[in-house]
């Protein structure tokens, strides 16, 4: 079963007040009986150090924050269950949210259907979930063979793709628009519509 608790990291300090809304919005799910873990710079390394060593020159000199966060997500969630969410993702609706995902014992993970891509944004997971296990293994030896790719072939998305064509998933694979009122190219240009989805995912990249 996955643990009622929402991961959240902050690698630096609250950028905006678009930020804070998003943050503060995930307080809902106490309603249901969700914790929420705000994760900072010490606290991740404190812990990747003692439970992951292998992986904390990776997130120690990761290029940036994205890289990091990416490194750090992975591995709480591996370790702890529970939902990661990014900072720049906002619970609209927590009722249509905790409907969406109170069946899913496994977790879940987010594919574009354009791409077969995964959101490394927003899943859940078991403890010990063997995909997540796989891609952080698969991100530290990218990062030991010193060829690093561009981040989201290194770390997030597309690097979730690829590990996953060789391996598998305990969690339900779901299509982003599923949870996402707006996919990426939508929000680029947004339109005002009623919100129907239960989060929005603004990809504000501020770690860029």
């Amino acid at each position: 079963m996955i643990e009622p608790i929402i991961h959240q990291i902050l690698l630096s300090d609250i950028p905006n007040s678009l930020i804070y809304k998003c943050l503060t919005s995930w307080t809902k799910m106490k309603n249901f009986g969700f914790k929420i873990k705000y994760w900072n710079h010490v606290e991740i390394s404190d812990f990747i150090s003692i439970n992951y060593p292998n992986a904390l020159q990776a997130f120690i000199n990761a290029r940036n924050l994205a890289e990091a966060s990416d490194i750090a997500r992975y591995l709480i969630v591996l370790h702890h269950s529970g939902i990661y969410v990014d900072w720049d993702i906002e619970l609209v609706d927590s009722s249509d949210y905790y409907r969406k995902i109170s069946n899913l014992d496994k977790g879940y993970l987010l594919q574009d259907p354009r791409n077969g891509t995964f959101a490394p944004e927003c899943f859940s997971a078991e403890k010990n979930e063997p995909f997540l296990s796989k891609l952080t293994d698969d991100i530290i030896s990218v990062y030991n063979s010193r060829q690093l790719p561009l981040t989201p072939y290194y770390s997030g998305a597309y690097r979730m793709r690829e590990s996953m064509n060789d391996y598998y998933c305990n969690q339900q694979i779901l299509p982003v628009k599923d949870i996402f009122e707006f996919d990426y190219s939508e929000i680029r240009e947004p339109f005002q519509r009623q919100v129907k989805k239960p989060l929005i995912h603004y990809w504000l990249h501020t770690w860029l």
